[in-house]
């Protein structure tokens, strides 16, 4: 009898193994590539633990989790949407932030949002050198591998490229 509990139960164990397997395969691999792996240490070793990351929105992990918080240990801008979004929390705001900031659609924008919201980093995720040059003014790459980009944002430059830039 035991024995034949244990055969029926097999078969449902497996299905469970192969849909767990499969959620983590989602973005197609189990384990965070040596890229992310040193950034997250990057983070966490180099930063204020106060420091508020912006994450770039193509990053798919953090939409769906907080990944780089849970990796870095640093709070993020916007992070989780897909949970805070099943939980009828709005962020719509922020996403809006986040978006125009990587879209570059407006500088007077851009600036304003970065300076308001304190962001310190922007994370940059299978970019091309041309995004964080358009930010150069007021960024520097504080850690840069082959996907991996970090800007760290000069509070001093940005609020100098508002007065003479944006004529603020």
């Amino acid at each position: 009898m035991v024995l034949f509990l244990v055969i029926l139960t097999i078969p449902k164990a497996l299905n469970n193994t192969y849909v767990n397997i499969a959620q983590f395969t989602k973005f197609g691999h189990l384990f965070v590539d040596k890229d992310l792996e040193q950034s997250f240490r990057f983070i966490r070793d180099n930063t204020d633990k106060g420091s508020l990351i912006l994450a770039d929105p193509t990053f798919d992990y953090d939409r769906y989790s907080t990944f780089i918080t849970a990796f870095a240990q640093r709070p993020m801008f916007v992070s989780g949407e897909k949970i805070l979004e099943s939980h009828n929390v709005d962020i719509s705001k922020r996403q809006f932030i986040r978006d125009n900031v990587f879209k570059g659609i407006s500088f007077e924008l851009i600036a304003r949002d970065l300076l308001s919201n304190k962001i310190d980093y922007i994370f940059l995720w299978e970019r091309d050198d041309n995004f964080a040059k358009k930010y150069e003014d007021f960024t520097d790459v504080s850690f840069n591998k082959s996907r991996v980009k970090i800007l760290k944002i000069s509070k001093s430059r940005l609020k100098d490229f508002v007065k003479t830039k944006l004529n603020y």
